[in-house]
């Protein structure tokens, strides 16, 4: 059973560190910004393997021909344990701005982007047994319909909404304000009754509220799928 897991968060947050720190040496890391590991670098001493996708000419079909090639022939080798794409919020945006600059309408823009990258999606997690996309925070809106749209992940269109249905759990990275002197303490919140944003968890693996380590929530999920079997 394969797992596929969105997490989201404000830039700087700690997100991509903590699931290199988790998986390190087991993951291949499809990064869509350059400069995107240096923190993890920085911080772990050792830069994680990753395949660049950072052309500014068709984003998305330079992603699938990393997918269909590169990534799948390493799957078939066992060269990594799980694949990483950050960021997914980079890719959809860099995407819609291509299609735009070629003329594209804004709206026929957001289609066809959302279209791609949720089969993108899809295909990674036809290759690895763990996939982690992390994605930057869209904040809650209020449009001028009235309508409320949830914070999540921060993507054009509807993906916003539409892409956390693609996931087993969706965690949202923050710091944790409710702690006053402690307030930069990172956290994952998950919380599925949330008003004001998208949390997910099938596996029922994160508390509402934790501190930000994946190790523990990935134990509680396999625990879930063992106890299934």
């Amino acid at each position: 059973m394969s797992i596929a897991i969105a997490i989201y968060g404000e830039s700087g947050v700690g997100k991509s560190l903590d699931v290199h720190r988790t998986l390190m040496g087991k993951t291949l890391t499809i990064l869509t910004e350059r400069g995107g590991l240096n923190s993890v670098t920085a911080s772990l001493g050792k830069t994680p393997q990753h395949l660049g996708c950072y052309s500014l000419d068709k984003p998305l079909d330079q992603m699938e021909e990393l997918i269909d090639g590169r990534v799948t022939e390493l799957a078939k080798k066992k060269a990594f344990g799980a694949l990483v794409v950050d960021s997914g919020s980079e890719l959809g945006l860099r995407h819609t701005d291509y299609l735009i600059g070629q003329k594209t309408q804004v709206q026929q823009a957001f289609y066809a982007t959302q279209i791609g990258l949720r089969r993108l999606i899809r295909k990674s997690q036809q290759v690895s047994a763990l996939t982690v996309w992390i994605f930057h925070a869209q904040e809650p809106e209020t449009k001028m319909s009235g309508e409320v749209r949830k914070g999540g992940p921060a993507l054009p269109g509807r993906l916003s909404v539409q892409v956390p249905y693609m996931f087993d759990m969706v965690l949202r990275a923050a710091y944790n304000s409710e702690l006053g002197e402690e307030g930069r303490r990172r956290v994952y919140l998950c919380d599925s009754s949330d008003e004001s944003y998208i949390m997910k968890d099938r596996f029922r693996a994160c508390d509402p509220m934790q501190d930000m380590a994946l190790k523990p929530i990935l134990a509680k999920v396999i625990a879930a799928i063992r106890g299934r079997e």
